[in-house]
């Protein structure tokens, strides 16, 4: 069936010479802006932050819906940036040919669920910090969330990502809530070599021996300065952190080895990676992550999606744990009830696709 939807999607889109690029192209059924920039300013279909229940299936490489498939074949020919309009009156510089931008322009958004975990542990006044930023999808939005009264700060090692995270901060006129700085995190200060991922997997960049996923081409060497998380908090002179996120590719234990005087001090939300791989090629393993985790005395949750309810559910043993990301809250914290997904609804799908 979705052979056949693909198929059919790909052939409207053709005869509908749907057309990406310069602004004066009509893009049928995709309501379009134009920039004083002479950009094409595509309007994303996901217009509110929710759960997906099994988005992973939906994660750009196809659609849930003919729409879907339109901007999915749109995607497939694009040869240069364009812009998107996404959530809350956010804009996104939509790059060609890589995973997370492909998902953000066919589905309107990458990693939702873990996205709405996060939103929910964050609110007016509250302090981000993401480590790891990539491109900036979370501290875009915390930086919405937080409002000016809080702060987000940005940190990305690659030079590639952390120009686009710059560029989209500035697109958005972020600047006085997120601080953007190009740096490694590590358990101590000095010079660390990362390596580059291709564009097609550019969250994958990682100080480690290898890449999460086989098959991921390294595209270069690069040498950035690394700092611990406690410098970093002490040097920006934050007084409050509710969310420290950890997207940092196997770095984790090191990370979190570098940041003990701010968890003892803030006790925030951690938000980290718990991928046995990557942790392994960082020279770490799944029961130090573990072992640190039950020594600052937090609990570590997984988000478990089903028909009936989307919520964090407490993991017993993280060592046993599939889930690639966990998010720790100390144990005198009640962890928050989640917004729930909608129901799919089976009818519009199918009118839309024999309309």
């Amino acid at each position: 069936m979705r052979k056949y939807m693909f198929l059919c999607c790909a052939i409207f889109a053709f005869t509908d010479n749907v057309e990406s690029g310069r602004a004066g192209k009509e893009v049928e059924q995709l309501p379009i802006k134009v920039s004083s920039s002479d950009d094409v300013i595509y309007e994303t279909e996901y217009k509110t932050l929710e759960p997906i229940i099994g988005w992973s299936r939906y994660s750009g490489d196809c659609a849930r819906s003919i729409s879907g498939w339109k901007r999915w074949w749109i995607y497939t020919r694009l040869k240069k940036p364009l812009m998107m309009k996404w959530l809350d009156d956010l804009r996104v510089r939509i790059y060609p040919a890589n995973e997370v931008y492909r998902s953000l322009f066919v589905q309107g958004v990458y990693d939702p669920n873990l996205l709405v975990a996060v939103m929910s542990l964050l609110k007016e006044g509250s302090v981000l910090v993401d480590i790891g930023a990539n491109m900036g999808l979370f501290s875009l939005l915390a930086a919405k969330q937080v409002g000016v009264q809080g702060r987000v700060l940005a940190v990305e090692p690659s030079s590639r990502d952390f120009e686009r995270l710059v560029e989209n901060v500035k697109l958005n006129g972020l600047e006085e809530i997120v601080t953007t700085t190009r740096c490694s995190i590590s358990d101590k200060a000095g010079k660390v070599q990362i390596a580059i991922a291709s564009e097609e997997r550019s969250g994958l960049n990682t100080i480690g021996r290898e890449f999460s996923s086989k098959g991921v081409e390294k595209l270069r060497i690069e040498e950035v300065e690394a700092q611990t998380v406690d410098q970093l908090v002490l040097s920006e002179s934050l007084h409050r952190l509710d969310v420290l996120k950890l997207d940092v590719e196997g770095s984790e234990v090191l990370a979190l080895k570098g940041a003990q005087l701010t968890i003892e001090t803030f006790r925030p939300a951690i938000i980290l990676g718990s991928n046995e791989t990557t942790l392994e090629a960082c020279g770490t393993h799944i029961t130090e992550l573990a072992t640190i985790i039950r020594r600052m005395h937090y609990k570590a949750y997984q988000i478990v999606e089903d028909a009936q309810h989307f919520r964090l559910e407490e993991v017993s043993d993280i060592v046993r744990c599939k889930a690639n990301v966990i998010i720790c809250l100390h144990e005198s914290v009640a962890p928050p009830e989640l917004p729930q997904p909608k129901q799919q609804d089976f009818r519009a799908m199918f009118d839309e696709f024999f309309q």
